[in-house]
């Protein structure tokens, strides 16, 4: 979206609707593109498109008024929050994650969540997570609130430092009502939660890491330091990689500093190096899937190097991510389902 892709063709009007799929699809923010294009006027002038994007203004702006009051009620409590999946992508509400994901400091947890039940929110505790709590609130039997409140940044174990991306958060450039991670915990963020949790990279994940990088220098030192103590320092080298070849696919070149990108590729373990390799060689295609077995080789190698948890931790949560993952992917289900209607 912010750069051309050379021999692009505009599309054609029966292609508008599945460009719109895809976008959603790709969690790429309608009111994110730019409409000054003029390769893509036809597409932005049309029905099409301004149905859509009508139809998500409406539903962000509602949602951030939401979430505004969910704010104002924090800080009442002296409670800081943190949105922790915005780039400083304008506008940054919208917020392209299904829910509005935020972080409050794990001793603020049992009091954020007082707030949300006071505000006429409920807890889906069918989805609950350790540490992670998913809060709907509802009108006329519609949701029109969803706020994940999380007590540390992980998907199964912690990948970040939790105190230093409440410590560095930011105000939103375009929004200064919304507080948004630093460009180093973003990048780190984004690239964790697509290749350990989704499995994917989708265009929206491509489209963030390229508008932090083209923000100005990053804290490279700082970000495999953090990537390191956690024990994910060669996941991060395997996410570079993949991430800088997926933007040459498209762009013939990437935005990565080139040290930073030969380091990474160096640094990959080999049989990482040759996956991602073969994987890149392959047509290029969104969201951009890696094999389930590749995702969580790196990812138990994380729970070990991890230098912040203890070895009961480790122990734990290798069994509980093992356990949890085995359940979503049996071919039935461990509990009989059940629905209440009222």
């Amino acid at each position: 979206p912010e750069r051309a892709v050379p021999g692009a063709k505009p599309p054609a009007p029966e292609q508008f609707a599945a460009l719109v799929a895809a976008c959603r699809a790709n969690k790429v923010p309608l009111l994110a593109l730019d409409e000054r294009n003029p390769a893509l006027s036809a597409f932005f002038a049309s029905d099409v498109f301004r149905s859509a994007r009508d139809e998500q203004q409406a539903s962000w702006a509602a949602q951030r008024e939401q979430y505004l009051l969910v704010r104002e009620a924090f800080a009442a409590s002296r409670i800081q929050d943190v949105l922790i999946k915005a780039a400083g992508i304008a506008p940054s509400m919208p917020y392209t994650s299904d829910n509005v994901d935020t972080l409050v400091a794990r001793e603020h947890g049992p009091q954020a969540r007082r707030v949300l039940l006071d505000l006429g929110y409920v807890e889906l505790k069918n989805v609950e997570e350790p540490s992670k709590f998913l809060f709907r609130k509802f009108h006329a039997g519609v949701s029109i609130s969803a706020i994940h409140l999380h007590e540390f940044v992980g998907w199964g174990t912690g990948f970040l430092s939790d105190e230093q991306v409440l410590a560095h958060a930011r105000p939103a450039s375009d929004d200064p009502a919304l507080t948004i991670p630093s460009r180093e915990d973003a990048l780190l963020i984004t690239v964790a939660h697509a290749f350990y949790e989704d499995k994917a990279v989708k265009l929206g994940d491509l489209w963030k890491v390229m508008h932090i990088l083209d923000q100005g220098e990053l804290d490279w030192d700082a970000i495999y330091a953090l990537a390191r103590r956690r024990g994910w320092e060669d996941g991060l080298s395997t996410c570079v990689t993949l991430w800088a070849g997926l933007e040459q696919a498209i762009y013939g070149a990437d935005s990565f500093p080139a040290d930073v990108r030969e380091a990474a590729r160096q640094g990959m373990p080999a049989w990482a190096r040759e996956y991602v390799e073969r994987r890149l060689a392959e047509e290029t295609r969104f969201p951009c899937r890696v094999a389930f077995s590749f995702s969580k080789r790196l990812y138990y190698a994380k729970v070990l190097r991890d230098g912040e948890l203890t070895a009961r931790q480790k122990r734990t949560d290798i069994a509980r991510h093992s356990l949890a993952g085995i359940r979503r992917r049996l071919p039935f289900r461990s509990q009989r389902p059940m629905l209440i209607t009222l």
